[in-house]
């Protein structure tokens, strides 16, 4: 990602990344660039707080264990996107 070009692949995953807001601009910005180039990008999140959630449409949902030490709670709901075109928004 430092390079902030689009790799070359056939998708992008990106998981929990939006916890910082410096980092959720920069990856939200990435993903933007990704999409417009023609990769589909779908994205992994525990609904942190930067997660952009307007922007995003949900594809699925899952229930995880998680370590206490690091989370508030034993199970943690989690979320696949993808952003939504552009065009829709």
């Amino acid at each position: 990602m430092t390079g902030g070009g689009v790799p070359a692949a056939d998708i992008l995953f990106c998981g929990d990344v939006f916890y910082e807001k410096p980092m959720a601009d920069r990856i939200l910005a990435w993903i933007k660039q990704a999409q417009r180039a023609g990769l589909p990008v779908l994205i992994g999140d525990p609904g942190r707080s930067y997660l952009p959630k307007a922007r995003l449409e949900q594809l699925a949902v899952f229930t995880v264990p998680v370590t206490r030490a690091l989370e508030d709670t034993d199970i943690k709901r989690t979320g696949v996107y993808r952003l939504k075109d552009p065009s829709s928004t």
